[in-house]
Formats: structure tokens, C-alpha cells, sequence
């Protein structure tokens, strides 16, 4: 959760170190580099840390990422403070995808969905959490909220690199040697990473849509607290179920339908247009951890990593390119813009059932080199 609460810190950092010194332009030509090479850093961090090994890789992505970071606030140019933020953007280290790897690889099928679970909630409450670490640390100073991130992913990344290590070589399959055949991931688990690209773009879709669906940035900014809480407790409470499977099944249309309910009250009915958003929020953790859970049933062990450095890269920019269209979809209408994140929604929990459909979750998957290919 740490590493979560850091990198929610970082966009809003370097947007209030870079639009106070700078401008805003240059801060959002900064937070563009630092989430571009950040989502496309993943998959690169993950397959050297194949090559080289656990410890050396995040011991130098800690050290690198917390030095880049500082820089942020240090810097004076506008290029110099795009091209550090891109550093740092770039050295962010892989440890959702390596710990959702190593979930995958230590738990079985049952005990893998609760965590899941669990983590996807914790995942929302960093939303919730990160903005007020930001708001403390600002009265530090103007180095303050770079500075508070900088420390906390170095934190990260070094705890990981020394716990993370031992733990991997525990959830290690003696009987799973390097395999020579085809090592690109089947069609199924590509399928499920594009949905996760869908279902975030969906996400910034919304908070887009709220924000400028309500003049009062406090009321806006406590509105998307309650959405991000009640995604916490969807998650939380969804693990206590015995049937687990058939209600995250249920709750995937949820939030295409709050979309399309959202839509039609753009110019009336703030109070139902804001009950709406919230209990959609219910829904929002249980779809993540679902689309987690069946990338890890989809995916041969030996490449779980691989597939969750790629969801997390498919996230990172279907979030910043929903964001960038969102903005200029809004001032148009916003009707089309809630209409465009059920399309989102829709979108991804498609390519879930028919990821459950082409292989059941009661079927026994075997994996080969030409699992998954059509």
C-alpha cells in the first residue's frame, strides 16, 4: 500500500512543486513524461529483473527514484524539470507487478481471490490517503511534497528488495525450468490487460466527469474521497463472501450502468447524480481484483510477472490517455463523456467473461507453448 500511496503522491507533487515555480504548462508536460515512462518502464524493470536479479535491480531503481524525485523540486528550467521528471517517471520501480506475481505464485485459487481483494481496496484508499500526505508536506515547504515521495518510494523499493527477495525464492516452482518455446503471453491474458487499459481509462473518465460536473473543488475533491472510500469497503467486505466469483460476475455492468444513470442527470439532480457515484464506487475494487485474479488463472506461472508488469503499463496509460481526452471531452458535454466511460466499462468487463467463457474457472488450464493462441 505504501508503494501505491507514493505513486498517487507523485502526479500530485510535481503538479504542485512545478505549477507554483514553473507554470502549469510545464508541470503537465512533466507529469506526461513521468507517467509515459513510468507505464513503459514496467515491463522493462520486470524482464531485467529476470537477467540480473531481485536485490541489485530495486536497490538501484530505490537510489535512482528517490534522487530523480528530490530533483523535481530542485530544478529551475522548464526542459531540465520535464526531462527529471521523466527520470523519475522511468525509475519507478515494478513492485505491484512483482507482488501480485508473488501472491499468485504463494496462495492458492481461494486464498488468491481474498487477497486480491484486499488489495485492490488498499489500492483506493492510497487515493484517499496520498492527497493529504501531499497537503501536509507542502507546509514543509516548496520541497516538501517531492521530497515526502522521493523518501517513501526509496523506502519502498529498498524493504522490497531485501523482504521481496526471500520471499520470491520461496514461491519458486522447483519443477518449472526456463522454457525455450514461445515465451510472449497467450491471447487471453493480452485480452485481460487491455481490459485493465479500459477499465482505468474508465476511472479517469469519471473523475474528469465529476470534477467538472461540480463548480466547488472542495465538494468535488470530498465526493471523489467517498467514491475511493467506498471502493475500500466493496473490497473489503467482498472477501467475507463464500461465493466470491458469481457476485464479482455481478457486479462487473455496475459501473457502465452508474455511467449511463450519471449521464442523464449532467444539469440536474446534483444529490442522486452524487448517490450514484458512490455506490458505484462499491464496485470499483471487486472488478479490479477480479481482472487480477483471472490474469493470474490465464497466465502460465513462470510468466506472471511479465503479465502484471504489462497490466500495470496498459493501466498507467490508458489512465493518461482517457485523462488528456476526458479534459477536451468535457468542455463539449459532459453526457458524452460519462457515455464515452461506460463504453470503458463495457469494454473490459467484455473481454473478462469472455475470457471466463473461453476457459471456465472450474476447468483444469494446462499451459503450453501454444496455450491461448486462436
Amino acid at each position: 500500500m505504501a508503494y501505491r500511496v507514493a505513486t498517487s503522491m507523485g502526479p500530485l507533487a510535481i503538479l504542485v512543486t512545478l505549477a507554483d515555480k514553473l507554470s502549469l504548462a510545464v508541470a503537465s508536460f512533466a507529469l506526461t513524461g513521468w507517467t509515459f515512462a513510468g507505464a513503459l518502464s514496467q515491463p522493462l524493470w520486470i524482464a531485467i529483473v529476470k537477467n540480473i536479479g531481485w536485490r541489485p535491480t530495486f536497490l538501484l531503481l530505490g537510489i535512482v527514484s528517490f534522487a530523480s524525485h528530490v530533483g523535481i523540486g530542485i530544478v529551475s528550467g522548464p526542459l531540465s524539470a520535464v526531462l527529471v521528471s521523466t527520470i523519475a517517471g522511468a525509475s519507478l520501480p515494478p513492485i505491484t507487478a512483482q507482488a501480485r506475481a508473488l501472491l499468485a505464485g504463494l496462495l492458492d485459487a481461494d486464498r488468491r481471490s481474498v487477497a486480491f481483494d484486499a488489495e485492490a481496496a488498499l489500492a483506493s484508499s492510497a487515493f484517499v490517503i496520498a492527497p493529504l500526505v501531499v497537503a501536509a508536506s507542502n507546509f514543509v515547504g516548496q520541497l516538501g511534497p517531492t521530497i515526502s515521495c522521493a523518501a517513501l518510494l526509496g523506502l519502498v523499493s529498498l524493504t522490497f528488495a531485501h523482504v521481496g527477495h526471500g520471499i520470491e525464492r520461496k514461491s519458486e516452482h522447483p519443477d518449472e525450468g526456463p522454457r525455450r518455446g514461445n515465451t510472449n503471453l497467450n491471447w487471453l491474458t493480452q485480452a485481460l490487460i487491455f481490459s485493465g487499459a479500459a477499465a482505468y481509462g474508465m476511472l479517469a473518465c469519471i473523475e474528469v466527469a465529476v470534477v467538472a460536473r461540480i463548480d466547488d473543488r472542495t465538494v468535488a475533491a470530498l465526493l471523489l474521497t467517498a467514491w475511493a472510500g467506498a471502493s475500500l469497503v466493496g473490497g473489503l467486505m467482498l472477501s467475507r463472501f463464500r461465493d466470491i466469483e458469481r457476485i464479482r460476475l455481478l457486479l462487473l455492468p455496475v459501473p457502465s450502468v452508474a455511467s449511463i444513470a450519471m449521464a442523464g442527470l449532467v444539469t440536474s439532480n446534483l444529490p442522486l447524480f452524487s448517490i450514484i457515484l458512490v455506490m458505484s464506487g462499491l464496485a470499483v475494487a471487486p472488478t479490479i481484483a477480479f481482472l487480477t485474479s483471472e490474469v493470474s488463472r490465464v497466465t502460465q506461472p513462470s510468466q506472471h510477472a511479465k503479465a502484471y508488469g504489462w497490466l500495470q503499463a496498459a493501466s498507467w496509460l490508458g489512465s493518461a490517455i482517457a485523462t488528456a481526452v476526458a479534459g477536451s471531452l468535457a468542455d463539449i458535454s459532459l453526457a458524452l463523456l460519462l457515455l464515452l466511460a461506460s463504453s470503458l466499462a463495457v469494454a473490459s468487463f467484455s473481454l473478462i467473461y469472455l475470457c471466463r467463457w473461453l476457459a471456465p474457472a472450474r476447468a483444469p488450464l494446462t499451459f503450453s507453448d501454444d496455450y491461448g493462441k486462436p
